[in-house]
């Protein structure tokens, strides 16, 4: 079995984070979901800054 690994760094103001959907706003507007395998971090809440995707 293969598969792909794909890693981004993002810095930003989280504006918003829907937990259900795993979609994590941006103040800038940009928007990220976040695979269902992969676990959001503690830090990664409504005003962090600086999450790493």
């Amino acid at each position: 079995m293969s598969g792909v690994a794909w890693a981004a760094s993002v810095d930003g103001v989280v504006k918003g984070y829907i937990k259900e959907t795993k979609v994590i706003t941006l103040e800038d507007g940009k928007s990220f979901t976040v695979p269902p395998d992969v676990a959001i971090p503690p830090e990664v809440s409504v005003g962090a800054i600086d999450f790493n995707r």
